[in-house]
């Protein structure tokens, strides 16, 4: 007797327990957490504020590393000028500077011995006393008082 089977669909078909098996090794989708917009949000701007404070605090540092650059030339400039003008005042400042300087600008000349003139004092030593002096306190502070409104 023939049956009737379709033979080419005979090895496709699965008992039971082939499909439980089948069912349980598949692997099972998961259902993706979406991100909710406001803390993407939220997080782009969180990260583009941190970026833009950190390229800020990069150009003030800039600005003050040029700045410090900038005044320590010119403090060596300053120290440069100093020992220039202390040499200069040490030329100056020289003992045959100074005594060139006194003979042309006022005529002076070194002291010869026939310029030194000796006195005599005869009377010995003596003290001379003023004779207002014994006023008291007193009578000097009325005497100022109308000095002041005479």
């Amino acid at each position: 007797m023939i049956l009737k089977t379709n033979l080419a669909y005979k090895g496709n078909v699965l008992t039971k327990e082939n499909q439980e098996k089948l069912h349980i090794g598949k692997i099972k989708t998961r259902r993706v957490a979406q991100v909710k917009p406001f803390s993407a949000i939220f997080l782009i701007l969180m990260i583009s504020g941190l970026l833009a404070f950190l390229i800020f605090s990069m150009v003030k540092m800039n600005e003050i590393t040029t700045n410090i650059s900038a005044l320590e030339k010119e403090y060596k400039l300053q120290q440069s000028e100093q020992i220039r003008l202390n040499s200069e005042l040490e030329t100056q400042m020289n003992y045959s500077n100074i005594e060139q300087y006194a003979k042309n600008k006022w005529g002076m000349q070194k002291q010869s011995g026939r310029q030194v003139n000796y006195i005599s004092i005869s009377s010995g030593n003596s003290i001379e006393i003023d004779t207002e002096s014994d006023k008291n306190i007193l009578d000097e502070v009325i005497d100022s008082i109308n000095n002041i409104f005479s």
